[in-house]
């Protein structure tokens, strides 16, 4: 039974979900969970671990912390794919924030102030705004490690509440191992966690819990030895990156950014962009019950510090120079577990005023949600067939050189022959003859307009005859370098 009365057997639909969803995405359409440049970092990075494990060999540079890769490489040992390991832990991850929201509920106020709580109607309330959230399922199939964070995150949670009601050396150690290993999958889950973490030390100072002490500050130091020992000379890398060196209240009130990333134009402020994350289409349960919540509900000592924890958490993504909605959905659970008084007064409200069609709404409110879920997969879907179908471009052509940018993280991981070079590293000053470039110009031309990408492709065109392999689709040309035109042999610029 979990804490509350509520059984898991309630929570079991919820908790299958995700591994349901997964099921049909890997064997039905063939996905495999790599979309974008960042899943398939890690699943290089995952799999360069194994090497280091195994035989000592540097896994190389990687931006993100180490806790998502280091998992699905143990689990790659398991499966035999890292990459359906790393899948499979998003997944799994998903499943676990359910029980996690559950026991949320129950640190935010006593069974009495929710007399209208049942098993049936919390485990609802889980599978509609938790498992079914198109953003969290989303996340909860694609090789990357937000979902991961954020399980462990909510479970720091958990325990965070269990110290502070009873204060025990193993809900101290609990809170120290998830909220280490949080914030050792995604670095932002240090501000998440900060508040809650700066309450459990002062309960555990207060009642002097010494024993508990020296565990959470062993667990700690083996999170920055384990860092370390991977991440070597790069280890401090974390304080150096531009999301943090960037970061500005300026940015709270910009639309129009220039990073590393290129030119980005928003259609709204950055503050405006983050406060209204859960006012979307994509988390739509929290929207409909919001009318419901009452001032009391957010008044708890515990509602408050979790209020308060996510507003900081908010302010920090304003700070940062680009929106991202990823970096948003820590925030999704925290919001479930404070909406569940105005869900339970929602559906009092719906079986008194609308009874007859008290099973009818749930219903509509999940086709909606798999609806949406359909249409945020779709795409993530044709990206990654699409770039499996270049991979089969480039492998009959043989051992080479390759310019291209984008997609050559994919095409690493889909085992291509050539060399490649990304366009986007260095200004390149010259082309050699005979290797191949991949890029589509049209549709890099304004994110990256004055950037390395189409300068490097533009001084391609002006010094070199491209000799047309294939056209790749989607605006992506697939040329060969041919001799220097005799106008721009040996040209600078």
């Amino acid at each position: 039974m979990a804490e509350g009365g509520i059984g898991y057997r309630h929570l079991l639909p919820a908790m299958l979900l995700p591994l349901a969803v997964l099921a049909a995405m890997r064997w039905i359409w063939g996905f495999d969970g790599l979309y974008g440049q960042d899943a398939h970092e890690y699943a290089r990075f995952a799999t360069a671990l194994q090497g280091w494990m195994t035989q000592g060999i540097s896994p190389g540079w990687h931006a993100w912390p180490i806790g998502f890769t280091l998992l699905g490489a143990l689990g790659g040992w398991i499966t035999g794919d890292v990459i359906l390991a790393l899948q499979l832990i998003a997944a799994l991850s998903l499943a676990a924030t359910v029980p996690a929201v559950s026991r949320i509920i129950d640190g935010l106020r006593s069974p009495s102030e929710l007399s209208d709580d049942r098993p049936a109607l919390r485990g609802l309330w889980l599978f509609l705004a938790i498992a079914a959230s198109p953003a969290l399922l989303q996340a909860g199939v694609l090789v990357m490690s937000d979902m991961t964070a954020i399980a462990f995150g909510c479970w720091a949670i958990v325990f965070q509440a269990g110290f502070t009601r009873r204060p025990s050396t193993s809900a101290l150690i609990g809170f120290a191992a998830t909220a280490v290993a949080a914030v050792g999958t995604r670095y932002g889950m240090a501000v998440l966690l900060l508040l809650p973490g700066l309450q459990v030390a002062a309960v555990a100072l207060r009642h002097r819990a010494w024993t508990g002490l020296g565990g959470a500050v062993t667990i700690l130091a083996a999170g920055v030895a384990l860092h370390t020992a991977v991440k070597q000379a790069e280890a401090g890398d974390l304080f150096q990156h531009y999301s943090l060196t960037l970061w500005s209240v300026s940015n709270w009130f910009t639309r129009d950014v220039s990073t590393a990333d290129g030119i980005q134009h928003y259609p709204l402020p950055t503050l405006v962009y983050v406060v209204t994350a859960l006012a979307r289409p994509s988390h739509l349960p929290l929207l409909l019950v919001l009318p419901f919540l009452r001032l009391r509900d957010l008044c708890g000592r515990q509602a408050l510090l979790l209020s308060a924890a996510g507003g900081l958490y908010a302010l920090f993504l304003a700070g940062i120079p680009f929106q991202n909605p990823r970096f948003q959905l820590p925030l999704h659970p925290l919001a479930a577990s404070l909406l569940y008084p105005a869900w339970l007064r929602a559906a009092g409200w719906t079986h008194r005023r609308l009874r007859p069609l008290v099973l009818t709404v749930p219903v509509l409110l999940l086709a909606v949600q798999m609806a949406q879920a359909g249409r945020g997969l779709t795409p993530l879907i044709d990206r990654n067939r699409f770039e499996r179908h270049l991979a089969d471009l480039l492998r009959p052509l043989g051992p080479g050189l390759l310019y291209t940018f984008d997609v050559d993280p994919a095409l690493g991981n889909r085992r291509i022959p050539q060399q490649m070079i990304n366009l986007w590293s260095r200004r390149i000053e010259d082309f050699e003859p005979g290797a191949l470039i991949l890029f589509a110009p049209d549709a890099m031309a304004t994110q990256w307009a004055g950037r390395n990408p189409m300068l490097n492709w533009q001084r391609a065109e002006r010094t070199h005859v491209l000799e047309p392999v294939a056209d790749a689709g989607r605006g992506w040309r697939l040329v060969r370098v041919g001799p220097p035109r005799p106008d721009t042999a040996g040209a600078g610029g």
